[in-house]
């Protein structure tokens, strides 16, 4: 599939959409996603008790771990904007038995539809990269979360993904013209100031890289689409865009591809005191 934001507000049970939540399924599967997820656990910092809220949980892979981490004494609310999503996320969590301890709402994450300081955790994985304001779904997730609880956000840096390739100019234009269907494409790099701009405190960055010796034949489909409109738009010569892709898919063949993905994880807490909220007396 093409990986664009537009996936992710695709009409209910059309063919986009399903075909977004089986990638998102594939996805959790792959172990440079489940060390990100790993990683962000570290940072939620989540414990007995704990009431955590994972905006855009999508298909609910994360929430059996959750509801595991904050006990039966916890409490786990999953929200999505998507109701195809969500039914798959109330599957996963009754065939895990943990109907009890996790619920699931529809909404907005730019106008969460809880009351302020519900949560003692907030928690987003690839989702502010897609939103038309992300910082509104920043100030979103502060609100919800009470003093001195966590909000931790893991954000893919497309403008930092990078396929090995002999004709540099030719391969920055098809990596740039891929990654220009996604909303925000720096987003992971700009968590930290985005958190920090937020209010949030003691803000944690760490950064998760994937080396990929491995592409995608779906990948590979798309790179040469953008290839064919680069071309078709003046922007590069069709033939090198040919012949720039199919290096890659030579280098593939051969087992010497290199490719590179990052994501970062950021977390901060949220302080006593916002600035700029009233005092009280």
């Amino acid at each position: 599939m093409s990986f664009t934001s537009d996936a992710y507000v695709a009409e209910p049970e059309s063919e986009v959409e399903q075909s977004t939540a089986a990638w998102l399924e594939e996805q959790a599967a792959m172990p440079f996603i489940r060390e990100v997820a790993q990683r962000s656990f570290e940072l939620m910092d989540l414990r007995p008790g704990d009431a955590v809220v994972d905006v855009g949980c999508g298909t609910g892979v994360m929430l059996p771990a959750l509801a595991n981490a904050v006990g039966p004494d916890g409490s786990v609310t999953g929200f999505d904007h998507s109701a195809a999503f969500l039914a798959r996320a109330q599957r996963r969590i009754t065939e895990a038995g943990l109907e009890h301890g996790v619920t699931l709402v529809q909404g907005d994450a730019q106008a969460l539809p809880f009351e302020d300081a519900t949560f003692d955790v907030a928690h987003v994985e690839r989702l502010l990269m897609h939103l038309p304001e992300p910082d509104a779904a920043i100030r979103e997730l502060v609100r919800v979360t009470r003093p001195g609880g966590r909000v931790a956000c893991a954000e893919v840096y497309a403008n930092g993904a990078d396929i090995e390739n002999p004709d540099r100019h030719a391969m920055d234009l098809i990596n740039s013209a891929a990654i220009a269907q996604i909303r925000n494409p720096a987003m992971g790099i700009e968590l930290r100031r985005r958190l920090v701009d937020a209010g949030l405190e003691s803000v944690r960055v760490v950064a998760v890289a994937l080396a990929e010796t491995f592409i995608d034949p779906d990948e590979i489909d798309e790179l040469r689409r953008q290839g064919i409109k680069l071309a078709e738009r003046g922007e590069l010569e069709l033939a090198r865009a040919q012949s720039a892709i199919d290096y890659v898919v030579e280098a593939n063949e051969a087992g010497r591809y290199m490719g590179l993905a990052l994501i970062f994880i950021a977390a901060g807490v949220v302080p006593e005191a916002m600035p700029g909220a009233e005092a009280t007396s």
